[in-house]
């Protein structure tokens, strides 16, 4: 396997090892959610193709919304049952047989001959596709050193934004059969890199490999033996030995433990109704129906561009300005970007002739709701997850979070069209804003600022207030 060789590393100065091989694994496994954000972006370049070109038949708005949506049901779903598997088979190997149906669901969709096999196919790719989001936050969380856990978790979350920017601008120059057998191309690379990195340390201390996992850290920190390891070796094992000891049912529902739990969903829950799924998924729809005079598969790439160089600065932003106060001006920022979004499609419905001279308000809007949104709402929840759910809890509240992700997502996607035509666009778009309005309070007048902070102070922070 490519991770048993020996390299003799310089040690910095603070006795840290060299983090190349930690970023090495953390790309390997951000491939997947690179896999991930293509089954996010398909629809936005795809729906319109399928509407025009009438390939499937004539398809109804209901169809449509279940193209791009049954993809966030499947994701729902493997949220539990991947959770099961990493801890059954492990990260790695769960990782790489993921692959398989992932290849599988492209290949269908490339393929599909009616509505309903395309339909199997997304939900195929959306099932893999939720699976990478649970797997990926584990693998990382648990292969990366305490002083890169933030920077490495931001790599993910910029992975994704380059999926949909990459189906984004595949989709403007290509079918959308040709663009579901480009992305099925995506997951067999992820396949392959995994196959060069080890699995977690944690992982495999859990199950007894004692000696795979010193070898694993070995080669994770370049360390030059195994005794160099040896201290952080015994803190996993202490620490998992913790979490079997804490380990129970009932303890979700001790205050000091549900609390933080709780702000963990409601982060997430605020950044899914902020309707980041309504833009991703509908973003070159939104173009078409706002009548700009913008290319509208343009507009969508420099949208999916936009939220991909957004995420890379996030990490710098959450250590220099905290978790708290960015996750405040984040929501401020969506709020008035789209009720700005909002002005447009009111403009455009009752005043058309003002609305024609300002074809460049849904872009300049939704570059701002992008930026703003990945520089807060968008990553910090992950970042909260890590840092607010108790350790011997984790997997409990981390199941709970990401389901809430998904869960609200299909809420999101599946309902924009229906709330459109109900309200028009412009009611929707105030609906999302207002509740950025309420996300922003939340930010001020709940959230805690855990910058900083140990587990152990966090977790005192609200044990001082049961």
């Amino acid at each position: 396997m490519g991770y048993e060789g020996r390299e003799e590393v310089q040690i910095f100065p603070n006795k840290e090892f060299s983090a190349k091989r930690q970023w090495i694994a953390t790309i390997a496994a951000s491939i997947g959610i690179w896999a991930t954000g293509t089954v996010l972006g398909w629809s936005s370049p795809s729906n319109p193709e399928l509407e025009e070109s009438g390939d499937l038949g004539e398809l109804s708005k209901n169809q449509l919304s279940w193209i791009a949506s049954i993809a966030v049901v499947a994701a729902l779903l493997s949220c539990f049952i991947i959770g099961y598997t990493v801890e059954k088979i492990g990260r790695k190997l769960t990782s790489i047989i993921m692959v398989i149906p992932f290849v599988i669901g492209y290949a269908v969709m490339a393929s599909a001959q009616s509505v309903f096999m395309l339909y199997a196919g997304r939900f195929i790719t959306g099932f893999s596709g939720g699976a990478y989001t649970v797997i990926t936050s584990v693998y990382i969380a648990e292969i990366a050193q305490d002083r890169l856990r933030n920077t490495m978790g931001t790599v993910m979350v910029v992975c994704l934004c380059s999926g949909i920017a990459f189906v984004y601008i595949v989709g403007a120059v290509v079918s959308w059969r040709i663009t579901s057998i480009i992305c099925g191309v995506v997951p067999i690379l992820h396949g392959v890199a995994m196959l060069f990195v080890p699995d977690t340390p944690r992982y495999l201390l859990s199950k007894g490999q004692t000696e795979k996992a010193a070898a694993s850290l070995q080669w994770l920190r370049g360390a030059p033996s195994v005794q160099d390891i040896e201290p952080e070796l015994k803190e996993i094992q202490s620490s998992i030995e913790e979490a079997n000891s804490n380990a129970s049912g009932g303890s979700l529902l001790v205050g000091s433990t549900i609390k933080p739990c709780l702000m963990s969903v409601t982060a997430m829950a605020f950044q899914q109704l902020a309707g980041i799924n309504a833009v991703i998924f509908f973003s070159v729809d939104i173009f078409k129906a706002a009548g700009s005079d913008i290319d509208p598969s343009i507009c969508a790439i420099i949208v999916g561009m936009t939220q991909a160089i957004g995420f890379a600065f996030a990490g710098i932003l959450m250590n220099k300005f905290g978790r708290k106060p960015l996750f405040f001006f984040s929501e401020v920022g969506m709020c008035i970007s789209l009720a700005a979004l909002g002005v447009f499609y009111y403009l455009k419905e009752e005043k058309p002739e003002t609305a024609e001279n300002l074809g460049w308000l849904p872009l300049l809007s939704l570059v701002m709701y992008m930026v703003t949104y990945c520089c807060g709402v968008g990553p910090l929840p992950w970042t909260l997850m890590g840092d607010l759910c108790p350790p011997h809890i984790k997997g409990i509240a981390s199941a709970m979070t990401t389901s809430t992700n998904w869960g609200l997502g299909f809420l999101v996607t599946f309902t924009f069209q229906g709330i459109v035509d109900a309200i028009q666009g412009y009611g929707a778009f105030w609906i999302f804003s207002g509740i950025c309005a309420l996300g922003a309070a939340f930010a001020a007048f709940v959230l805690p600022e855990t910058k900083g902070k140990t587990v152990e102070e966090i977790m005192r922070l609200f044990a001082d207030k049961v």
